[in-house]
């Protein structure tokens, strides 16, 4: 399992648990704005409260034939009950399953979470190969 961030922080905490757990996890503090992701193929993506529209088409390139997307991000109507984060890092309401066009989408939904935010979820699955 590999862990990309842009933060230290987050990375040296991730460590700490998966050493925890007993999870052996391989970590790379990288700035997605200006670096790609690892070269794949990769059986599983996950994208949790992080929006790069242009990563999709890297993960549709990275992932492996049958290989799963899983994303998680705050929505536009979160802003209802939240000023943060701003608009401009949130999916427009329905956007997801837009930015998933080269993907079968397994699960799609949108939603206020236990937690009070407003968040689309999404497990899709690349197909074929190239």
């Amino acid at each position: 399992m590999t862990l990309v961030d842009i933060s230290a922080v987050a990375i040296a905490l991730a460590e700490q648990r998966a050493k925890e757990a007993g999870v052996l996890i391989e970590t790379r503090i990288m700035d997605l704005e200006q670096e790609r992701l690892p070269e794949g193929p990769w059986d599983i993506i996950v994208q949790m409260h992080y929006l790069d529209r242009a990563l999709f088409k890297q993960y549709a390139e990275l992932l492996a034939p049958s290989g799963l997307l899983f994303i998680e991000h705050p929505t536009r109507s979160n802003l209802a009950r939240h000023a943060k984060p701003s608009a401009s890092y949130l999916l427009e309401d329905g956007e997801l399953a837009n930015l998933c066009e080269e993907f079968v989408i397994v699960s799609y939904g949108e939603g206020w979470n236990e937690s009070g935010k407003h968040e689309a979820r999404l497990v899709a699955r690349r197909l074929g190969g190239k």
